[in-house]
């Protein structure tokens, strides 16, 4: 007979008084294997305790770490201590800590859920079941690029997810604690001060749960002796959003979905920190009562993006407007006098506000016929002495190479992908056994038909870009 007292003791040495959980360091923090529910770790979920980052001063850097637990983990929070070294101690702003959010998301022809928005607010949305009524009403399903019908129970059922506000969308200036069911995935950002003497500082990252035990992680941050080089290339974003500007319509407020010019300013503020200095803007000039070109909603536009941190001194990628004709077709004699006229005044007031170039879109993603029907557009915009950007087919060189100073051609990596292979593939297929899909070689920019567009293109004197750039 087992005796009493050790009876008791083996009762108790198993009750829980908690809910246990494990950490992972994600190693590298930017890679291509998601976390997915049901399955596998990746392989950069790592069993280790240190985070290992090198940032140069003024740089920013990520670092993140996964908890995963095995029972409902409640309120969880997250702690960094101070960052000290032999340099001395880091200010406390160096070091951001957010969750990675669960979002449900289109990946290919259907949706999944995976941790992607960086958030401090865990509580302000969350994912429930639920189709919107679109696909409800659907009784055929899409036809996919080679002219089959795909599965509607199939589609129906990747779109039976949605994100959903919990309140307004408003996010904390600092981490808030939450509840974790099965993972959560951390992020930490480091923002190096840029007099932040050389060395390597260390913190402690501090895990705690109403439920669970309290877990420690370091974060060590290595400040290398010498300082980073501007970057030598520019980089832009096509950036369709539209700001609220005073006196802007009710309708246009509402059809273009006009974000506040605090919202504006902010999303500005995050593309500079992230190296995107010069996204397009969704404006051009106006005309006032007299049909001559003002630039107050324009002027508006760039305030808040100065204001952002944005240089001048760098092309200023618009849309026409102001008297500026893009249109398909010839122009007349009066036309073409009208729109070199506007230009040469926009061109005017864009390089007194500091910027290069003036430069107008043209028609978006045209080819063939429709691009060389612009052409007269194009030559009005040069005559005064305008610059004109846009996407375009890789046909641009024989039919607008003269007058086309920024073709922006698509990466053909990333038309095999939209065209192919995202209605072939289910999301944890495309995400999981990406060497089942059609692979696409990093030089294919290389091959002679674009090589040729490339050399036409420097020969001008113009720029060409890339997008949708699967290595960009």
């Amino acid at each position: 007979m087992i005796p009493r007292n050790l009876l008791l003791g083996l009762l108790l040495t198993g009750v829980s008084t908690g809910a246990d959980y494990r950490t992972y360091v994600i190693d590298p923090p930017i890679n291509d294997n998601p976390i997915l529910e049901g399955e596998a770790l990746p392989i950069e979920c790592r069993d280790e305790t240190v985070m290992s980052v090198m940032c140069a001063r003024g740089e920013y850097e990520p670092a993140s770490f996964l908890v995963e637990t095995d029972a409902p983990l409640k309120q969880v929070m997250v702690k960094v201590g101070p960052l000290k070294g032999a340099g001395g101690e880091l200010p406390a702003a160096t070091v951001d800590v957010r969750i990675a959010q669960k979002f449900t998301m289109a990946i290919t022809w259907t949706f999944e859920t995976l941790p992607w928005v960086l958030v401090h607010d865990p509580g302000m949305m969350q994912i429930v079941e639920h189709t919107p009524r679109y696909f409800r009403e659907l009784t055929k399903g899409p036809i996919r690029p080679d002219g089959k019908p795909a599965s509607l129970a199939e589609y129906k059922a990747g779109h039976s997810k949605i994100n959903q506000l919990l309140k307004e969308l408003i996010d904390t200036d600092t981490l808030q604690p939450g509840d974790v069911t099965d993972f959560r995935q951390f992020w930490i950002t480091v923002h190096v001060p840029d007099d932040a003497p050389s060395g390597t500082y260390r913190s402690t990252v501090t895990v705690t749960a109403a439920n669970g035990p309290t877990k420690t992680l370091s974060l060590e941050v290595t400040v290398p002796p010498f300082d980073l080089q501007p970057p030598q290339f520019h980089y832009g974003a096509y950036y369709p959003t539209m700001v609220n500007y005073p006196g802007m319509p009710e309708n246009l407020v509402e059809r273009y979905n006009a974000v506040t010019p605090e919202q504006y300013l902010a999303e500005c503020r995050n593309m500079v920190e992230h190296g995107c200095t010069n996204p397009v803007s969704y404006y051009g000039a106006g005309l006032d009562a007299d049909g001559e070109p003002e630039f107050k909603v324009l002027s508006f536009v760039l305030d808040i993006r100065e204001k952002a941190g944005m240089p001048k001194g760098v092309p200023l990628f618009m849309f026409d407007g102001g008297g500026v004709i893009m249109k398909e077709g010839a122009l007349t004699e009066e036309e073409k006098r009208s729109s070199t006229e506007a230009t040469r005044k926009v061109v005017d007031w864009v390089r007194a506000r500091g910027y290069t170039d003036a430069c107008f879109m043209g028609g978006d993603e045209f080819s063939g016929e429709r691009l060389r029907s612009e052409r007269d557009s194009f030559q009005a915009i040069h005559d005064g002495g305008g610059k004109v950007w846009v996407a375009c087919g890789n046909d641009f060189l024989d039919i607008v190479g003269d007058l086309l100073d920024y073709p922006i051609l698509a990466h053909p990596g990333a038309l095999m992908t939209d065209r192919h292979q995202q209605w072939f593939f289910t999301p944890r297929e495309f995400l999981l056994h990406r060497q089942g899909l059609m692979t696409w070689d990093p030089e294919t920019f290389m091959v002679p038909d674009y090589q040729r567009s490339i050399k036409g293109a420097h020969e001008h004197g113009h720029k060409i870009f890339s997008y949708f750039d699967p290595q960009g």
